[in-house]
């Protein structure tokens, strides 16, 4: 049998073990407790940027929104353009916008801010998700819509025309021109870097898709060649 003075001793030491065992899980705590508003906080400012960027898209496509509906209003378009006077960037935007509606009229898939709310938040503005979303197609929207973007290509040579015209021929654009004029008026050649810019990202999304129906056919031949096990899908 131990001495009271040695059994004192160790009652002391294993107290002492694990207190100090305690105060590490404590610390552990905390650092997970620490760990998880960290992700939190930028879950929350994630939701944020992309709230903020949903917004700002849809405040920007009511705006194109307005001026194509504007410019189609009558019609004489290049009337309506010589009017408005839209720099060069302002028509990228519309015929960004028109391919984009046309895209969507052919059924094509895109990616889209989803409210995280539903009908609750239409705006989006207490958290969105980017999410492929796909429409039926609509032959006749397609048709209609790629009328407008040909009759506004179309308008825009005129105005290039008639910008060659006033500077003394196409062949004294470029001397003839101030730097504001060719930022403005896209060097007077608009049209045609307005269809060049429409082909590139017609073209850019014909590759995003073969490269998507590769990746699905890849996995298709994946997965016939190493079939999953019944086992491991808990069929069994």
């Amino acid at each position: 049998m131990l001495p009271p003075s040695m059994i004192g001793a160790k009652t002391v030491e294993t107290t002492t073990m694990i207190g100090s065992s305690e105060g590490g899980l404590s610390e552990v705590e905390q650092m997970l407790k620490m760990a998880r508003e960290l992700r939190a906080q930028a879950e929350q400012q994630e939701q944020q940027v992309h709230a903020e960027l949903a917004k700002k898209k849809a405040t920007t496509d009511d705006h194109l929104d307005g001026l194509i509906d504007h410019l189609f209003s009558g019609y004489d378009v290049v009337e309506q353009l010589r009017k408005k006077k839209l720099s060069i960037n302002t028509l990228e935007q519309i015929i960004d916008r028109l391919d984009e509606k046309y895209a969507t009229a052919m059924g094509e898939e895109r990616v889209e801010a989803i409210s995280l709310h539903g009908e609750g938040d239409p705006m989006g503005e207490r958290g969105v998700r980017f999410a492929r979303v796909k429409d039926e197609k609509d032959d006749n929207q397609a048709v209609y819509i790629s009328a407008l973007i040909e009759c506004l290509l179309e308008s825009v040579a005129v105005l290039d025309n008639d910008l060659a015209k006033k500077k003394g021929g196409v062949s004294n654009l470029w001397n003839s021109m101030t730097r504001a004029e060719s930022s403005h008026w896209g060097g007077g050649h608009g049209a045609r870097d307005l269809r060049q810019r429409l082909q590139e990202k017609r073209r850019g999304r014909d590759e995003q898709f073969l490269e998507r129906q590769e990746e699905f056919y890849e996995a298709q031949r994946i997965h016939k060649k190493h079939p999953p096990n019944p086992n491991d899908l808990g069929f069994t």
